[in-house]
Order: structure tokens, then C-alpha cells, then sequence
């Protein structure tokens, strides 16, 4: 293992930094005019998440429909409306995490208790405030699940010259020194190389993220709701992989793997109504990887195909009126929560079993996996 050696490191990184600094971005480009409530939400629901695709078309439908939400005390009011934080983020940020709910919820009321400590500060800078002096102090928030980069990132939200040691960060540090370093050798070796070479932290930050995360596309500032928010140009994949998680999901049938995880556990909650805890507990996998897995592709085909196939087109639409008539809530609610799937899906998945049953009444020839019988009968 190479010999840790701190000024050599420090030196060695900021060597590295003075290559890209006439590229770094200026202090107007950094700024970050939103709301901290959305803020808050950015910063929670980016923990290993794919910016892009995942918070962004996120963000811009709670912005159009909650335009009012301007306050961390607000979005408290709001989520506290609901039934449970999961069912918040099911409704509006078209979440089915359980987990990253509860964060979320948990980090709202941790800063609405810091703002009403200086109730005649504003609230975005009694929260800078208080960021930059629990940063001195290596603070944390003691809440389960985020962590080192999610508390840094929630510091660069609000304007703290600082950096998100997140694995962009971690990776540019460690291949400079040729070893592996932590999150926290990685923010402070960073920090301290910045201000050897005399830079924003923040730029530099900015600057290697983008590097990371988009390495082909050209970043730009684009508008949400005149808030600025950092996007990129993106491809026609990045589109339509957008597309998709903003609930255009193409429900037509395609091969899918029977052995793969994601089928299996579509099969199970298919033949059995069962708790995401019973799902972890019977496919040895952790909750967060779960309420993750509900929102792949591979997980809808896996149901859609289940849907397809179990049944026979006359079967289909009896076994839709059915639900219809016992449920008032319909169809779209209940088969939804039972398969772990964001209702706006519902009508889209429906059309598209019944393209399938027409095409196969027309004889169209497609490749799809034989009908199963139930393998958890008593």
C-alpha cells in the first residue's frame, strides 16, 4: 500500500486541479435560486440516484403542481397531510421508496427545528448559517441512511463553499494518489488542495461531477419555473429514458427473463399479496435495493408480461371488472399497490395487454414465455 503522506497528497491534488481551473464554472453560475424546499427534496432524493433521469423530471413535477411550497416549514405542512411520508412521495414525487421517504420526512423536521430556533432570520439563511458551523463542527444529522454526501450536498444547496465526497469525488482523489481513500480523506484532501491553489471548492466540485456524471454531454442552466436548475443537453437515449420515469413507460411485450430477480418477485406479489418486509426477508436483499428494484424497467415488463400471459383475453376483461366492482377505489389503485407500481402506469399498461390479446388474435408470432402455474399454493 502506498505511504500516506498529507502534504505530499495535497500537493498531488492540487497539481491536478490547476489543469482544469481556468475551466471551472464562475460563482453566477453556481447559484441556486430555489426554494429550500426543493432544496431539501433535490438533496434526499439525489443519494444514489441518477440526477438526470431520476430527480430532475422529479423536481419539475412537483415545482408545476406545488408552486406555492417556498419553505421547509411548508413542505412539513404538506407532507403531514398525508397518511405517511411513503404516500407523500408516492403522490407527488412518484417515489414507491419507502425508505428514502422516511429520510426525507426526518431531514424536513430536523431543519424546520433549526429554522424555528432564529424564527426572525430568514429561513434560507439561518439554514446557511447553521450549515457552515456544523460543517466546522463535522456534523451530522444522525439520521439513518444519510449520510457524509448527502449532509455535504444539503450544504451546497445552500450556498457553502464546500464538496459532496460522493463516488465522482472519491474516484478522481483516489486515481491522483493511486490508493483508495474514504469519503471523508476525500473532502478533506480536496478542500485543502483548493485552497492551496486559491479556488472555489464548490467549482471544483461542480466541475468533476459533471466530468463523472456526464462525460459526453455539454452542461448548460436551463429554467424550471424561473428556478435555475442544472441540466445537461441531452441524447435521444437520456430522452427517452426521462421519458419513461415520468410515467410514458412503452407497455408492449418483450422477452424477459423468468429467473431473473425482478421477475420473481413480480410473480410472488402477482400470486400473493405480500409486505415489502416479507419480500426482503424471502429474497435476501436489503430495502433499499427492493423499493429501487419496483421502479426498473425489468420489473414492469416482468409484470406486464405476467399480465399478458396468465390470462386469456376474455379472462383479462372479466378479471378487470372485477376489481373494478369490489373496489371503489378501481382497478388502478389496488392492482397497483398489490404489484408495487405507480398507478399513473395503469391506463397505459391496460391498452397495452389489450394490443397484445389483438395482435394475437390477428396471429401475429411473438416470443413470449409459456403461462405458469401458481408456485405458492398451500
Amino acid at each position: 500500500m502506498k505511504e500516506i503522506n498529507a502534504k505530499a497528497d495535497i500537493d498531488a491534488v492540487a497539481t491536478e486541479i490547476v489543469k482544469f481551473a481556468s475551466d471551472l464554472p464562475s460563482p453566477e453560475d453556481l447559484v441556486d435560486s430555489r426554494p429550500p424546499a426543493v432544496k431539501v427534496i433535490d438533496c434526499v432524493l439525489s443519494l444514489n440516484r441518477k440526477y438526470d433521469t431520476f430527480v430532475i423530471p422529479r423536481l419539475k413535477i412537483f415545482v408545476s403542481n406545488h408552486p406555492e411550497i417556498q419553505r421547509i416549514t411548508e413542505l412539513a405542512e404538506l407532507m403531514t397531510s398525508y397518511s405517511t411520508p411513503h404516500a407523500f412521495m408516492q403522490q407527488e414525487l412518484d417515489c414507491n421508496y419507502e425508505d428514502r421517504a422516511r429520510i426525507l420526512y426526518e431531514v424536513v423536521i430536523f431543519l424546520c427545528a433549526i429554522v424555528q430556533r432564529t424564527p426572525t432570520i430568514p429561513e434560507e439563511k439561518a439554514l446557511k448559517q447553521w450549515l457552515v458551523q456544523a460543517q466546522l463542527q463535522t456534523h451530522r444529522l444522525n439520521i439513518k441512511g444519510f449520510g457524509p454526501a448527502g449532509f455535504q450536498y444539503l450544504c451546497i444547496l445552500f450556498g457553502v463553499d464546500t464538496t459532496k465526497p460522493d463516488i465522482y469525488i472519491i474516484r478522481f482523489v483516489s486515481e491522483i494518489l493511486n490508493r483508495n481513500v474514504s469519503d471523508l480523506e476525500a473532502h478533506a484532501l480536496l478542500e485543502a488542495a483548493c485552497e492551496r491553489v486559491g479556488v472555489s471548492v464548490r467549482a471544483v466540485d461542480s466541475y468533476i461531477w459533471n466530468r463523472g456524471a456526464r462525460p459526453t454531454k455539454k452542461t448548460e442552466m436551463v429554467t424550471l419555473d424561473n428556478q435555475s436548475l442544472r441540466e445537461s443537453n441531452e441524447t435521444d437515449e437520456v430522452v427517452e429514458e426521462v421519458s419513461r420515469f415520468v410515467a410514458t413507460f412503452d407497455y408492449t411485450y418483450k422477452p424477459v427473463s423468468t429467473s431473473s430477480l425482478a421477475f420473481k418477485i413480480a410473480e410472488r406479489c402477482w400470486w400473493r399479496k405480500t409486505s415489502n418486509k416479507n419480500l426482503v426477508q424471502m429474497f435476501d436483499i436489503s430495502m433499499e435495493n427492493l423499493e429501487s428494484l419496483f421502479d426498473t424497467d425489468v420489473y414492469k415488463q416482468s409484470v406486464f408480461n405476467l399480465m399478458c400471459v396468465q390470462r386469456s383475453e376474455q379472462e383479462f376483461e372479466k378479471w378487470v371488472q372485477r376489481y373494478q366492482t369490489r373496489y371503489q377505489s378501481g382497478m388502478a389503485s389496488v392492482f397497483s399497490q398489490r404489484m408495487k407500481l405507480n398507478e399513473v402506469n395503469h391506463t397505459k399498461m391496460l391498452a397495452g395487454v389489450r394490443t397484445f390479446h389483438a395482435a394475437a388474435k390477428e396471429g401475429v408470432k411473438v416470443k413470449i414465455m409459456k403461462q405458469r402455474q401458481n408456485p405458492y399454493k398451500n
